[in-house]
């Protein structure tokens, strides 16, 4: 019996269509068995309760969102000035020396005169492209932390990840304490930024 004449044609067509999304998610044994249900009970000629075929491709596809969830998850880090790993640190220092080079250029108006310290998470991309900057602990000024955002965007794109960092992760969560302070020295700077250990 064909599958158009058991009215089943469209689970088993479904169900092949879940299998190659299950493959690429690694979970082909669950996909796998599930089609040849589906499959069998068609050959018999046995009609697939109604619904059946979406509720078993709502389930796997419920399934590979938790696995790729996990899998994303796992290749996120966060990095900060005390991280060891060499790559890692490189990255990290090439950051935060972008960050201060600019800051010097375009250093806050809001921050000029006074001492400020914030705690700043900037999330960059593999190809260093910025996720999102994030203030984790405020200056106590709101017009600081608008412009440490707006510098912190300022500075994209950021350098693409290493071949060693980029095989490992997705995204580094860079996380810095920036520090704001007026000072005097021979090249003629009345402030400046500075990133340290968050």
């Amino acid at each position: 019996m064909s599958y158009a004449r058991s009215g089943c044609h469209r689970g088993p067509l479904a169900s092949l269509g879940v299998l190659a999304l299950c493959l690429a998610a690694g979970l082909a044994g669950t996909a796998h068995a599930a089609v040849l249900a589906a499959e069998s009970r068609a050959r018999a000629g046995e009609p697939l309760a109604p619904g059946s075929a979406a509720r078993v491709a709502e389930q796997l596809e419920a399934e590979i969102n938790r696995s790729l969830a996990a899998a994303r998850a796992r290749r996120r880090l966060r990095v900060t000035a005390s991280t060891r790993d060499a790559d890692l640190a490189a990255y990290y220092n090439a950051y935060a020396q972008r960050i201060e080079c600019i800051s010097e250029r375009n250093y806050p108006q809001a921050a000029r005169g006074r001492r400020y310290h914030l705690m700043v998470t900037v999330s960059v991309l593999s190809d260093g492209s910025l996720e999102k900057a994030e203030i984790d602990r405020p200056s106590g000024s709101a017009d600081v932390d608008s412009a440490v955002l707006a510098l912190a965007r300022s500075a994209a794109p950021y350098e693409p990840f290493p071949v060693g960092v980029r095989e490992r992760y997705d995204a580094l969560e860079l996380g810095s304490r920036w520090d704001f302070a007026p000072v005097k020295d021979d090249g003629g700077r009345a402030a400046q930024c500075r990133l340290g250990a968050h």
